[in-house]
């Protein structure tokens, strides 16, 4: 196309291959390749391809255009990696079969990419490759079908071409465009001429063919590249594999043998390849077997060893026989199977194996012996000091001196001391052999604090310390978990912050927080105000044997057990132990346990709404446990008023006359003062009044006590302070008892009369048994080995056997069980071991041979106490074999008569009123009531014996007047258990006998 320049003009637009000029005044075009006609003045149009403009002075050719999807088809040409790629032997056979075809002196198989058109196979050209612009593919590729130039000097498009007006001076150009499955045009075969020449429809076919036969050599081509490559990375993969793999056809000959199989079964893969794999590397012994294997495998393509990892013996080259771990795996069916089979030599491992577990068999061996050892050196140890603390403690218990007194007491702490360290390396090595296990059992929070301050009040006392427990408002007191592990854990820190404390307090808060559900995490901190801890030597709290300072342990004492104790148990129980500290002021011990929130039972609520309204006056200097006793009057609903010395309580008295409690801390200044006051007009004369005193405080001391006035010991528990606010006036004897009093004069044995057999070899055991039973009022019959004490069971009825575990003869596990096989003939005696075996594998084995408690060595009087009222109550209490409750025969009458309703009534009437009864002789049996307790029994016992609970009437009579309040509680809580009993059994009668008058009805 010529356009001939008579005025100015230009091209207005061009693009996606569309070229639009403007032609404007005084441009003449001129088609003359096509038409000859001539466009002139102001005239606009389009045009297919490249545009030829003959400006005066010259000549311009357009570039071609661009496909549309230009970039993603040059992405596909990149991917085909065939550019710049050496010759190969199928594409110049295609172009060679072009040229012959057609008769034409040139021929090309060329790509296009984003400027040049390059040449993979071409002949009759000696370059390989030209400019894009200059390309005829470029506009061939453009097509869907060939397209033919039949003269390129005709061809406005090319007319200017360099390629024609210059070598090799084309003139026809013919070209298919080279397609990819994906659709892509990425070039052409082509064929080119020196003259003219037009096609037939025949031969445009044909060359349309030819084109589609490249396209499938330029796919064929790069599969190929992709399968050499993957064969490349697994061929690399396999002979890089530390395993042996070795690939065998449906007749198991080896075809492929890597590098690892040559190492494992020292075999060349040039020896290996075309051998039987099963005459190569099964032992003989065995290769029938897995010929038969392999016959499966290969008819059924299914067998046991396929798919599998198998550990098996295989053979080396030279015959040695060996063990290995084997995978076969199928790679091909069709037309004939072909397996890969992994072979791994685990000759080492099982020698590391074996290793391991002599090893482990040993160490297991070793922890035994050291376990057995120390339940050893625990025995052998606490007999000599069953002796030495037992005998201090009957000591102390006569007139001494106090030069005598203060040398025995020297003996008992340094005994008591011993046992602790005793203790402490036994927790010590069983957590560590992994032996710990934590009991899941519900408690109550508040009680575990209690006892845990209570087993430092006597050293926090004698350092004039406070100490105290604070809970969060809302914290739960109910749950499950481990209470012992618990308590040593506070225990182990309150131990520390006392001994590391001169002056000040010692206080434990806790709060709870919720995981999921009733999953709680409790949090702990142990605050003191002590001597602090360098930051420095922080990192070795809780090392095993360990001291901050070396020095400590001469000033303080200590194993350094402790503190890596309680961080052992604080991870076994789910949590973790932390510290705070400041160098001279003290240090917080953080530390968390898991544990399960229990269903909660309101125990103090009846009671505490006693207390709802009531005022309470606290005269105390303002401490940590100022702030526990406020707390807990407040959260049961009381006004607690906070005074910090008698003038301040008096005055406050003479605007609230009305006051219903008071107690007032001994260090409060004027204390007493304050209490004559109260006690003289200050207070109505029914209210209840508590003198706060340290531990070991004589009440002697100060002579002018006033009366009525109840004593409790700091740290205050708040139990004994809510029974003192709810039970009123409590004589300071009832308060203040231990847990198990030791009675005067025998009279235990008067009121719990008990035949008792003592088995015990070691003389000096066996006097300080029977002086403590003699001191509780009891006559002991006496063996002196495991056959003696069965000899006399055989003989005689006991109540109670107190037997010993290691005994000369028969030990005392194996007494047990002859006695316990004896009950036909003689009875069923309550047998107590007393021992100084005090790991808990030890008390599980005294359980399953048959004995009923646990009494642990050095023997103590209240623990010998306590198992004998645990006796007691046992002999006291019905049969557990026998039926909790049965239908009396005047109540099965008034069934049969057809008053069914009438006797469920009297059932529902009883369970009610029984568990009022039963709430009412707790309270009683907490205020001291001993009297009304007993009236309560007996009204109880008639009910049951009315209704058929046989086994609650028993226990209704054990409850008699003037029993010991320890014994009482026993029987209490005996009673409660079997209520639950027969309350159950009532409902499922009362279930189906509703049932059944459903069903008559």
């Amino acid at each position: 196309m010529h356009i001939s320049h008579q005025k100015n003009g230009n091209i207005l637009a061009h693009s996606g291959g569309r070229a639009q000029l403007q032609v404007n005044e005084g441009f003449t075009l001129s088609h003359q390749a096509a038409t000859g006609e001539s466009i002139s003045g102001g005239a606009s149009t389009n045009f297919p391809g490249a545009v030829a403009l003959s400006p005066p002075g010259g000549s311009l050719t357009m570039a071609p255009p661009v496909p549309e999807n230009e970039p993603a088809r040059l992405e596909a040409l990149q991917q085909l990696e065939i550019l710049d790629s050496a010759p190969e032997e199928s594409f110049d056979r295609a172009v060679h079969l072009a040229q012959r075809t057609f008769s034409v002196p040139m021929a090309l198989v060329s790509l296009v990419d984003h400027e040049r058109q390059w040449f993979k196979a071409c002949y009759g050209i000696d370059v390989s490759q030209t400019h894009r612009d200059h390309a005829f593919c470029a506009h061939a590729i453009l097509s869907e079908g060939v397209m033919v130039v039949p003269d390129a000097q005709l061809d406005p498009r090319f007319v200017d071409n360099p390629l024609v007006t210059g070598p090799p001076h084309i003139r026809f150009y013919a070209g298919a465009p080279l397609r990819t499955s994906e659709g892509f045009k990425l070039g052409t075969l082509c064929i080119l001429d020196t003259q003219p020449r037009n096609l037939t429809a025949s031969e445009l076919q044909s060359l349309a063919d030819l084109g589609g036969l490249v396209s499938e050599l330029l796919e064929c081509r790069a599969l190929n590249l992709k399968l050499a490559y993957t064969e490349h990375r697994r061929t690399t993969v396999i002979e890089g594999a530390l395993d042996g793999v070795v690939t065998i056809d449906h007749e198991a000959r080896i075809v492929e043998f890597n590098a690892a199989a040559e190492r494992i079964f020292q075999c060349s893969r040039e020896k290996a390849i075309g051998r039987d794999l099963l005459e190569q590397i099964v032992p003989p012994r065995v290769r029938p077997l897995y010929h038969r294997l392999f016959r499966r495998l290969t008819s059924t393509y299914s067998a046991p060893i396929l798919g599998k990892l198998l550990q098996t013996t295989a053979i080396r080259a030279d015959g040695t026989e060996f063990p290995v771990e084997l995978a076969i795996t199928p790679v091909w069916k069709k037309p004939h199977p072909v397996f890969t089979a992994r072979f791994r030599d685990i000759s080492a491992r099982l020698e590391t194996e074996a290793a391991l577990r002599k090893a482990k068999a040993e160490a297991e061996a070793a922890v035994q012996t050291k376990a057995q050892f120390l339940s050893n050196m625990s025995h052998e140890i606490r007999t000599p000091m069953n002796a030495v603390i037992g005998m201090t403690e009957l000591l102390l218990d006569t007139a001494l001196t106090p030069e005598q007194r203060d040398f025995t007491r020297t003996i008992q702490t340094a005994g008591e001391g011993l046992l602790d360290l005793i203790n402490g390396i036994l927790d010590f090595s069983r957590i560590e052999s992994g032996k710990l296990e934590l009991e899941h059992a519900p408690f109550q929070l508040n009680q575990v604090l209690e006892d845990a301050l209570d087993m430092v009040a006597s050293k926090a006392a004698e350092k004039d310390l406070e100490v105290a427990w604070l809970s969060e408002p809302g914290t739960p007191m109910e749950w499950i978990g481990d209470a012992a592990r618990l308590r040593q854990i506070v225990v182990n820190l309150l131990g520390n912050a006392v001994k590391f404390t001169d002056r000040g307090e010692v206080v434990v808060t806790v709060s709870a927080h919720c995981i999921a559900g009733r999953d709680y995490e409790l949090q702990f901190a142990v605050r003191d105000t002590g001597m602090g801890i360098p930051a420095g030597r922080i990192d070795l709290l809780f090392q095993s044997f360990s001291q901050v300072d070396s020095s400590t342990t001469r000033l303080y004492g200590g194993t350094g057990l402790g503190l890596a104790i309680s961080k052992k148990l604080c991870e076994i129980m789910g949590g973790a132990i932390r510290v705070e500290s400041e160098l001279g002021q003290g240090s917080t011990f953080h530390f968390t346990i898991r544990a399960e929130l229990a269903e909660t039972r309101d125990s103090q609520g009846a009671q505490a709404a006693l207390l709802a309204g009531k005022t309470l006056l606290l005269a105390k200097p303002a401490s940590a446990q100022t702030t526990m006793i406020q707390r807990h009057a407040e959260a049961w609903g009381m006004v607690c008023r906070v005074v910090d010395s008698a003038a301040a309580g008096v005055n406050w008295l003479t605007r609230n006359p009305q006051c219903d409690a008071a107690v007032v801390d001994l260090d409060t200044p004027h204390a007493i003062e304050l209490l004559h006051r109260i006690r003289n007009g200050g207070m109505a004369p029914g209210a209840p009044v508590a003198l706060a005193h340290p531990l070991g405080w004589k009440r002697d001391s100060i002579p002018a006590l006033p009366a009525s006035v109840t004593f409790l010991t700091q740290p205050v528990k708040p139990s004994l302070l809510f029974d003192f606010l709810t039970g009123g006036l409590v004589a300071a004897e009832v308060m203040a008892e231990p847990e198990f009093p030791v009675p005067a004069g025998g009279s235990m044995a008067a009121r719990m009369p008990l035949r008792i057999l003592l088995a015990e070899d070691y003389p000096v055991n066996r006097k300080l048994a029977l002086m403590v039973l003699a001191k509780l009022g009891y006559r002991a019959d006496v063996a002196v080995d495991g056959r003696a004490a069965v000899e006399a069971c055989r003989s005689r009825h006991y109540d109670v056997v107190l037997m010993d575990m290691q005994m000369p003869e028969i030990d005392g596990l194996e007494a047990t069980r002859q006695i316990r096989a004896l009950e036909g003939e003689a009875g069923s005696p309550w047998i107590t071991a007393l021992t100084a075996n005090v790991l808990a594998t030890d008390r599980d084995r005294c359980f399953a041979a048959g004995m009923n408690d646990f009494v642990s060595k050095p023997m103590k009087i209240a623990d010998l106490e306590g198992a004998l009222m645990r006796a007691a109550a046992r002999k006291s209490a019905p049969d557990g074999g026998s039926t909790p409750w049965a239908l009396p025969a005047q109540l099965q009458t008034a069934c049969n008569e057809g008053l069914t309703a009438v006797v469920a009534e009297i059932l529902r009437a009883f369970t009610a009123e029984t568990a009022d009864s039963l709430t009412a002789m707790r309270l009683e049996h907490h205020r001291g009531g001993r009297e009304a307790l007993f009236r309560l029994a007996c009204a109880l016992e008639a009910s049951c014996a009315q209704t058929g609970a046989e086994n609650m009437r028993k226990l209704c009579q054990g409850l008699g007047a003037g029993l010991d309040r320890n014994l009482a509680a026993l029987l209490l809580e005996l009673l409660e258990a079997e209520f639950e009993l027969v309350s159950g059994s009532q409902r499922e009668w009362l279930k189906n006998s509703c049932s059944s008058q459903t069903a008559g009805g």
